[in-house]
């Protein structure tokens, strides 16, 4: 159990009365008791729950599930299917989008804190924030947690991921064995753990085929989109980097490297071969059927439940799960 109301009251030297009426702001506590007792109450981590009287000493059945935001369509498809099978498993979830605000993150945290979730599922993508005050507040209050998609640098924790190392060094094998050897990865920044995985597979598979990756040649933006990797794909091609072979984050963010490829006079796949992240755009509707690395959301899900139920019951768990991808080959990648 997190730290209570009895706790706040016992190091305040007043009553739970006192201290209750001090947090929730009612009158007869006179202005410097008030202000101590919510000092301490921030200083040590206690957050009021906001339906403590329902609970009545049950289990909330509440999970907070925390992600960068739902307009990417791997993450809504992904916060759709757990949020299914929580209904299924009789939980509700409480979602919050970060938007990457680092504050913000924080604050949402302090919300599943009061609402006194069962278990935390954070997606992580703050990428100068490599160890947030926050988790020290779920372990203060006695909440498990574990991250999904990426992780934090330097921070032990449960996990559920994709394999992405594997996945990029299969698709790297599968393009190199057709002769490529000039890679080019468009994406968000390098410094996001999962990131760097991508960099380390594509500098590993080229090596077993004579060549390298270069970081250089990974081009990171802030927010990885059609536009922003349309703009990109242009800048490098004007700079004269002749790669045979390109990898982005989304389909979307492919679409606008096919775009500039197409703008400078590249046949894909003849010239330039190309593999994405994440089966989201149905081939038919594509100016161009594009290869993908397909991340199993289904058992992402199923995996992201049991880890659900290891947290309640073993807190101190730090399994981390990786799931497997599949390769599908199109139109956009040589044969």
């Amino acid at each position: 159990m997190g730290v209570t109301l009895k706790d706040i009251a016992k190091a305040a030297g007043v009553s739970e009365g006192t201290a209750s009426l001090a947090i929730n702001h009612r009158p007869g506590v006179n202005e410097e008791t008030r202000k101590k007792v919510e000092a301490l109450a921030k200083e040590m981590g206690y957050y009021p729950s906001v339906n403590a009287r329902s609970l009545a000493g049950q289990s909330s059945r509440l999970i907070g599930v925390l992600m960068p935001n739902i307009t990417n369509v791997f993450y809504s498809s992904l916060v759709q299917g757990i949020e299914a099978a929580l209904k299924a498993s009789g939980y509700k979830m409480i979602l919050a989008t970060t938007g990457d605000n680092r504050e913000y993150e924080k604050e949402m945290i302090e919300q599943f804190i009061s609402f006194r979730v069962e278990c935390a599922v954070i997606y992580p993508m703050i990428k100068d924030n490599p160890n947030p005050e926050y988790l020290d507040l779920l372990d203060k209050n006695h909440i498990p947690y574990f991250f999904i998609g990426t992780r934090y640098r330097g921070v032990e924790a449960a996990s559920v991921n994709s394999d992405i190392y594997h996945a990029v060094c299969e698709a790297a094998s599968y393009l190199a064995d057709r002769g490529m050897r000039r890679f080019a990865y468009f994406g968000g920044p390098k410094n996001i753990v999962s990131n760097e995985l991508k960099i380390k597979g594509l500098r590993d598979t080229l090596l077993q085929y004579g060549s390298t990756f270069e970081p250089e040649h990974y081009y990171e933006m802030e927010l990885s989109s059609y536009q922003s990797c349309y703009k990109r794909c242009k800048e490098v091609l004007e700079q004269g980097y002749e790669f045979d072979a390109a990898m982005a984050g989304d389909a979307y963010s492919m679409l606008g490297v096919y775009q500039a490829l197409k703008e400078a006079g590249k046949q894909v796949p003849k010239d330039v071969s190309l593999i994405c992240f994440d089966n989201i755009l149905p081939p038919e509707v594509c100016i161009l059927p594009l290869s993908c690395i397909e991340q199993n959301i289904p058992k992402l899900v199923e995996e992201i439940l049991k880890m659900i139920e290891k947290k309640k019951e073993e807190p101190e768990s730090m399994e981390q799960v990786l799931v497997g991808t599949k390769l599908i080959i199109r139109e956009s990648t040589r044969k």
